[in-house]
């Protein structure tokens, strides 16, 4: 008899514990897609390999008119990076190098446009690492800590696989209780052919004071067909 009402407490807490955990997941998902939504925002990208900077970003976007601006430095060598904005408007996508200061443009359905789609929402990649979340602790103050399971996924063109131990950091403004800084570690198996072992990709995002108001620059509209 004892034995059965403790196995009966037992389940109890586990499934109160899981009921917890979901709901934590649950609330977390919808001030993702609540910042995913907003009429406007901006966010400050930054992926560090190794404790090296690899990339950095700049990403703002409005519902009205629709357009959102990506501007990024992608790291190549110690003195060699490249720098490029794209814009994304309703009818198509225009790429400036910052580098050369050359104009082009694609349609969506271009490959080059593929490539650059995860840049047009950034809260995807967030959405699908919290859909490995295995268990949530809130810390106080509004941060959370999301340990992850073992995933695979591309963060700007850094494909990510190997993942020994991987977790997640939400931080919420207390003010305002909309997400403010999220960021991602992940300690990598050892690879020779990678050379790469440990990953922090962070997202901060902009108050609302700091979201500029977008326009397509009159450049772009003398911008050449993307080959």
């Amino acid at each position: 008899m004892f034995a059965s009402v403790w196995a009966c407490l037992f389940a109890l807490a586990f499934w109160g514990t899981a009921s917890r955990q979901e709901e934590e997941v649950l609330r977390l998902h919808r001030l993702l897609v609540s910042a995913q939504n907003r009429e406007a925002y901006a966010l400050e990208e930054r992926l560090r390999v190794d404790g090296r900077e690899e990339v950095s970003l700049s990403a703002v976007a409005q519902a009205a008119p629709r357009l959102a601006r990506v501007t990024s430095r992608v790291r190549l060598t110690d003195s060699e990076d490249i720098r490029f904005a794209v814009y994304f408007s309703p009818e198509a996508l225009y790429i400036y190098s910052r580098n050369s200061g050359v104009w082009n443009r694609a349609a969506y359905n271009h490959p080059a446009a593929a490539e650059l789609e995860e840049l047009r929402d950034p809260f995807a990649f967030w959405l699908r690492m919290l859909a490995h979340a295995s268990e949530v602790r809130a810390r106080g103050g509004g941060r959370f800590e999301v340990t992850l399971r073992p995933f695979r996924d591309d963060i700007h063109g850094m494909h990510v696989e190997d993942v020994l131990e991987a977790n997640m950091l939400i931080s919420l403004d207390e003010g305002s209780g909309r997400l403010d800084t999220l960021t991602l570690r992940a300690r990598l198996k050892p690879s020779i052919i990678k050379n790469r072992q440990e990953i922090e990709y962070t997202a901060r995002v902009v108050g609302d004071a700091g979201v500029p108001a977008l326009t397509l620059p009159e450049a772009a509209q003398s911008a050449m067909p993307l080959p």
